[in-house]
């Protein structure tokens, strides 16, 4: 199998900005088969995402949900 077909042992985010307000954020892509975005997220920090996409988070995090309508 070539080697760029063939899928990584472990993938790893590169370090960049986030796009997310409230600091700065430690991304890591953590698994292969199905691999999960790890946050180490500081106070007061947001992460926004689609719904369904939270798997799990700590005691310390609290999640608020808002319903936008799409404009058509």
């Amino acid at each position: 199998m070539p080697e760029a077909a063939r899928a990584p042992d472990t993938l790893v985010a590169p370090r960049r900005p986030p796009t997310s307000s409230g600091g700065n954020m430690e991304p890591k892509i953590v698994g292969t088969v199905m691999p999960v975005l790890e946050l180490n997220m500081q106070p007061n920090a947001k992460v926004f995402a689609e719904s369904g996409q939270l798997s799990s988070m700590s005691m310390a995090i609290q999640m608020q949900t808002e319903y936008l309508a799409k404009a058509g």
